[in-house]
């Protein structure tokens, strides 16, 4: 066919719209049993993303090109499935190609900026300020933005892209763990708690925003609270070790050692290089010096987090030089700390601790 009726394409694009997507499966194959149509292509490769089929939501995009190569919009969509394959350099090719057709297309910044964040979060920050220069309105760049400047340890500039998002869409979950993030790092925990608070309300069992609320939580004193949130997350996900990591931290600061011992044991069993964990199990029970547990405190600074891991060295000397009254506020402080910046020996921990990459928004099409 020349083109899909009008009646018949409008029917099938309002049920798509309404997210009624087996009602509009089958119209855009019906229409497509009539003949091959750029639109109704472009369409149902957006639904196959939707549906979760990427290699059919690729083959249908390819299609539609072939059809309309000169179409931004499916050189785009393209990208996206691309990206969520994980071939990001594909997808950056198909985006470029996208902005060269049309060099004006906000959701064309915010992909590219998506598929370049793999490179690591600089590459994608231009991309996303673009975004938002071209379409203010666009919460998800916006979002994006604030956790770019986030992931490169600029909470301050974070805060205003993450309002501007929220302002735009107040049930933004993303949005409201992203400035959680942003204001935790600037030592605003009772701010942060409020948009860590919303975040699990609209997105109930979600890891890192328990992990980040807890932590809040714990600097403002809410110990009870605190226990409660990581016990939430270890509910989800019983193998977290910032979970068990931030737990004990909490028992240690209430003075229960037997139990904070515990929790670092697990936290050790579930990622035995894990320095926090060694460091917090050494206050527990100071050693004599020359004892092999004491390698911890001389871990190699190479991470960008080294921070920390001097704070828990701190606290950690502190508490040997007076083992009758170790310091668990101290250590417990640069314990919290270590959770939200995911330090670590490993890079798994690392991402799942880590606030400001929890922050960016699950990538998908906009219709």
């Amino acid at each position: 066919m020349a083109s899909a009726t009008s009646a018949q394409l409008q029917a099938a694009l309002a049920a798509h719209a309404a997210g009624r997507l087996a009602e509009a499966e089958r119209a855009y194959l019906a229409l497509l049993g009539q003949g091959e149509d750029f639109r109704v292509l472009l369409q149902l490769g957006v639904l196959r993303l939707q549906q979760g089929a990427i290699e059919a939501s690729l083959e249908a995009t390819r299609r539609a090109i072939e059809l309309g190569p000169r179409s931004a919009e499916a050189h785009a969509n393209l990208a996206t499935a691309l990206h969520m394959r994980g071939d990001d350099d594909a997808a950056v090719a198909s985006y470029e190609t996208a902005l060269d057709l049309d060099p004006r297309r906000a959701e064309s910044y915010y992909g590219l900026g998506r598929a370049l964040l793999a490179r690591g979060p600089e590459e994608g920050l231009a991309c996303f300020e673009r975004a938002v220069v071209l379409d203010p309105d666009y919460a998800e760049a916006q979002c994006a933005l604030g956790a770019g400047y986030l992931g490169l340890e600029r909470p301050a500039e974070a805060l205003a892209p993450f309002a501007r998002a929220l302002a735009l869409d107040p049930d933004y979950p993303e949005a409201h763990r992203g400035r959680a993030a942003a204001l935790q790092t600037l030592r605003r925990p009772a701010e942060a708690a409020g948009h860590y608070e919303r975040a699990a309300r609209l997105a109930p069992g979600h890891v890192p925003t328990l992990l980040g609320l807890a932590a809040v939580q714990q600097s403002l004193q809410r110990h009870a609270l605190a226990l409660e949130s990581y016990q939430a997350a270890l509910a989800i996900d019983p193998q977290c070790v910032a979970a068990h990591l931030g737990r004990g931290a909490v028992l240690h600061d209430l003075g229960r050692a037997d139990e904070a011992r515990a929790a670092y044991e697990a936290a050790l069993a579930r990622e035995p290089g894990n320095v926090p964990a060694r460091c917090a199990l050494i206050a527990l029970a100071p050693v004599a010096p020359g004892d092999p547990r004491l390698a911890a405190l001389e871990a190699p600074r190479t991470t960008p987090r080294s921070r920390t891991i001097n704070g828990l060295r701190c606290a950690l000397r502190s508490a040997r030089r007076s083992p009758t009254a170790a310091r668990p506020s101290a250590l417990s402080r640069s314990l919290s700390r270590a959770i939200v910046c995911g330090a670590g020996d490993s890079p798994t921990t690392r991402r799942r601790c880590c606030a400001c990459w929890s922050a960016f928004p699950r990538f998908s099409p906009r219709n």
